[in-house]
């Protein structure tokens, strides 16, 4: 139920900011891009300063980054998004479409509440935290929809298959989570945000997606490490 909320919010979040952006000139679209990005950077710095095990998140995002390049997922989610761009947008040449949809794919999935809302929603049934980052994705998804257009409404199909996944997921293996695992998705998912605001601040090209797999490798790495006596 959290992932769907979640869905709903993003959906409703880029329908306005697609209304807005109608009566929006450069320069306030700019402006407002400016600010989503740095209310990212916020949240990735806040997330990654709770990694307690350097050891690990150096280890995460060089292998995942690795795993990621060899399987192209970048290449592979831009393909994704070239071909709605073509059904759904007129004017692909004039579009934003990509760079909306897989801005906010990172945005509202690789974040620590879509990770830990996602097993509170599974194992606990308590979806209160999937609700509370549904307000806070609606709202960025009004900036990011202003400045990006229609791309980022369908992130959210994206969002849901992600959240409602894990959720699933959460409910058949997640005894087998540890509170240090957990904590450690949280904080590599957070890095990856901070590469992705200065992707969207234009002082970086970072291969966000690439990164990925980093996420998830700490539920194989940390029990390795620990047995390894590091």
């Amino acid at each position: 139920m959290g992932a769907i909320v979640n869905a709903i919010c993003i959906v409703v979040g880029a329908g306005i900011g697609l209304i807005i952006h109608k009566g929006l000139s450069q320069r306030f679209s700019d402006i407002m891009m400016k600010g989503a990005s740095l209310c990212v950077l916020v949240l990735g710095f806040q997330g990654a300063m709770k990694a307690t095990d350097p050891i690990l998140l150096i280890l995460t995002l060089t292998l995942g980054a690795i795993i990621g390049e060899a399987l192209n997922i970048e290449l592979a989610m831009e393909k994704v998004s070239y071909r709605l761009e073509k059904i759904l947008v007129k004017n692909p040449q004039e579009s934003r479409f990509t760079q909306g949809f897989l801005s906010a794919i990172m945005i509202f999935c690789v974040g620590a509440m879509a990770i830990i809302g996602s097993l509170q929603s599974g194992l606990l049934g308590d979806h209160s935290m999937l609700y509370s980052k549904g307000i806070i994705d609606g709202i960025i998804s009004i900036l990011l929809a202003a400045t990006n257009g229609i791309g980022v409404m369908f992130s959210a199909f994206a969002i849901l298959i992600y959240e409602g996944g894990m959720t699933l997921l959460a409910g058949q293996v997640g005894t087998y989570l540890s509170d240090p695992v957990i904590a450690a998705m949280s904080s590599t998912g957070s890095v990856l945000l901070i590469a992705l605001a200065l992707n969207m601040l234009e002082i970086t090209h970072f291969k966000v997606m690439n990164y990925i797999p980093a996420v998830f490798l700490p539920i194989i790495l940390l029990p390795i490490l620990a047995w390894l006596g590091l």
